[in-house]
């Protein structure tokens, strides 16, 4: 995955985004505690309107388009774009006022992400078939099969 395939990345609606220009979509939803993140609470990709595959609830699940690696590389690559924001903002690259209002509510979320991401990348990440009736019970809101 390399850098010409991001088309965006910022905060929307609370969680990181990241769009690229095979039209898929990483979104990665925290728990806020005030203005905090406390922890991951999802990780979506979605191609288009699909969602395709993710992390809910501890559990890893796809409709099977992508594997845990491939998710992985999705959120590693979230997370380089995440230290190279933060690098550019410490540089004097970035002002204040952007950082404050366009970039640390993304470092915010993404800096949290790593655990997630290094999980799926050696894949230790329990699966969840998402056809299981048990499968909405282990936290998967925006399911909808």
């Amino acid at each position: 995955m390399d850098r010409k395939m991001l088309e965006a990345f910022g905060e929307r609606d609370g969680d990181a985004v990241v769009v690229f220009n095979n039209a898929r979509e990483l979104k990665i939803r925290p728990q806020w505690e005030g203005l905090s993140v406390v922890e991951i609470e999802e990780v979506h990709l979605y191609e288009g309107n699909d969602l395709i595959a993710g992390v809910s609830g501890g559990f890893f699940w796809s409709k099977g388009k992508v594997d845990q690696h491939e998710l992985g590389r999705y959120c590693a690559f979230a997370i380089d774009l995440e230290r190279e924001v933060y690098r550019h903002y410490r540089q004097g690259k970035i002002s204040e006022e952007a950082w404050q209002k366009r970039f640390r509510p993304f470092w915010k979320i993404v800096i949290k992400t790593r655990r997630v991401a290094d999980a799926l990348d050696q894949t230790l990440m329990p699966a969840q078939n998402p056809m299981d009736a048990s499968f909405n019970r282990c936290g998967a809101k925006d399911w909808h099969p």
